[in-house]
């Protein structure tokens, strides 16, 4: 299934291609993923302002595509994907919006990539990810 939104700053049109994720047995899945606390972002924000710091916010939102889903999808290509694979059955490998696993799938890839860049999740919220600054004075923190 296509979605198409449209993004409202320049006009411009995305799709997102989306799966029929209410058709999966979940008892075979992962499926569960954590969100940062709201309380965590402002402590984080009144910390940033006591010492002087600027805070950087970003979303991620649209970035389900770049982690690999756990689950078997497979489609019956259409016309979107080329004139060599019309009616051809395709498996989808990566995370797509609407499959069961994506989110968690996403936030596994979004931990490993925080960890590659030596970040670590904090004892007190596990989606709040410090580094020693290079400095060697502060933290930075996600």
């Amino acid at each position: 299934m296509w979605r198409d939104a449209m993004a409202l700053e320049d006009l411009r049109r995305k799709a997102r291609l989306m799966a029929g994720g209410h058709l999966i047995d979940l008892l075979d899945n992962k499926v569960y993923s954590s969100t940062v606390k709201s309380i965590s972002v402002k402590l984080l924000h009144v910390i940033a302002h006591c010492i002087g710091s600027n805070a950087l916010c970003g979303d991620v939102g649209i970035a389900y595509v770049n982690a690999y889903t756990a689950e078997k999808v497979y489609a019956v290509a259409g016309p979107e994907f080329g004139e060599a694979l019309i009616g051809k059955i395709v498996m989808i490998k990566k995370a797509l919006y609407w499959l069961v696993t994506s989110c968690a799938c996403f936030h596994d890839h979004l931990s490993d990539t925080l960890r590659a860049m030596d970040f670590l999740p904090t004892r007190f919220n596990r989606d709040v990810w410090i580094k020693l600054s290079k400095s060697g004075k502060t933290y930075e923190y996600i």
